[in-house]
């Protein structure tokens, strides 16, 4: 597969909550996310996906604002 194939591939799963392995709640709305792609993306979620954070074993992750 060459490069441009499986970078277009990547960015239709992207969104996607079929293989989806963590779902952002925010102000009530699903967005799915996947892991490795969060991590990569932010040192604050890469160092909170791989400790013994809620992050770290919870599926979803909720987030309201006042």
């Amino acid at each position: 597969m060459i490069a441009g194939t499986l970078s277009q591939a990547i960015k239709g799963f992207i969104r996607n909550h079929e293989f989806s392995d963590l779902t952002f709640v925010v102000e009530g709305e699903e967005i799915p996310a996947h892991r490795v792609i969060v991590a990569s993306s932010s040192e604050h979620f890469n160092h909170s996906l791989q400790s013994n954070m809620r992050e770290d074993t919870e599926r979803f992750l909720f987030f309201f604002f006042f």
